[in-house]
């Protein structure tokens, strides 16, 4: 029988389920058609990350914040941010789209109000142009990794402490009803009173709790699962926009559209001719 002590090690702490998603990448040359030269006004509900070999480019938020993109930095375009995007200078951009959730939804960067920029050396771009190429394989090896590469670009993004990041579990347990009734059943006809109802909540209080815990209001939320079950079925389906209207519940195509424009600057038709493909 061995009596000898255990050996000292550590207790790692218990953290959040990441669930994350890398959509695309390329590296390319750029123009002043990027963006389209500023007119479009885009909002989508995935991060990038950029980072110029060449030239220059400057991304303008709404709420007055400006990103100016150059070589030997590497920009961070959190999910959510409304921007416009222009190129001031020809470009080689390198660049990825991916998804980085703590619950459906509920994007990391909207809880975390992370700095746009960090210096980009070497080492780094080269890790950036590696997890592009990776991106053609389809083994186990290579999605795992893809998302070692991300998560090591991503380091400088992210607080020192989860305490800093998550909000209280008291909090996410006690919506987690309301947010699990939402994710099943999107295109149900909720009302804030609804879903209030689903945690023993006066409305008001549940909306600004909701808020505060989750970085947006619930009808917000709603808003964001039916815009990305839109874009799903417009990308893989073949079904009328109409249909895909009631799907996502819009008994009305048309205000379907305007909302789907107001919120990713194009019409669904225009989504699905291009492809189902958004800016670079």
């Amino acid at each position: 029988m061995d009596n000898r002590p255990p050996r000292p090690g550590w207790q790692i702490p218990r953290v959040p389920r990441l669930q994350m998603e890398l959509m695309a990448g390329a590296c390319d040359d750029y123009g002043p058609d990027w963006g389209g030269g500023g007119r479009w006004t885009i909002r989508d509900d995935f991060s990038r990350l950029y980072t110029l070999a060449s030239g220059s480019a400057r991304i303008s938020f709404e709420n007055g914040a400006e990103l100016d993109l150059r070589p030997g930095w590497l920009g961070l375009i959190p999910a959510g941010r409304t921007a416009r995007y222009r190129c001031t200078e020809p470009m080689r951009l390198a660049w990825v789209h991916f998804r980085l959730e703590v619950l459906p939804m509920v994007d990391l960067f909207a809880l975390w109000n992370p700095p746009t920029q960090t210096a980009c050396e070497p080492a780094e771009r080269q890790m950036l142009e590696q997890l592009i190429v990776a991106l053609g394989t389809h083994t186990p090896r290579a999605a795992l990794f893809r998302h070692a590469r991300l998560l090591d670009l991503l380091g400088p993004f992210l607080p020192a402490n989860w305490d800093d990041l998550l909000p209280p579990q008291e909090a996410r347990q006690r919506l987690q009803p309301a947010l699990a009734a939402l994710v099943a059943d999107p295109a149900h006809p909720w009302t804030l009173a609804m879903l209030a109802g689903r945690v023993h909540l006066h409305p008001t209080y549940f909306s600004n709790l909701f808020r505060r815990t989750f970085g947006m209001p619930p009808l917000r939320y709603l808003a964001q699962l039916r815009i990305r079950r839109a874009c799903d079925l417009l990308r893989a389906s073949e079904l009328r926009v109409g249909e895909v209207a009631g799907q996502c519940g819009f008994p009305d195509p048309l205000q379907f559209s305007r909302f789907f424009r107001r919120n990713l600057g194009v019409s669904p038709r225009e989504f699905r001719a291009a492809g189902g493909k958004s800016l670079p």
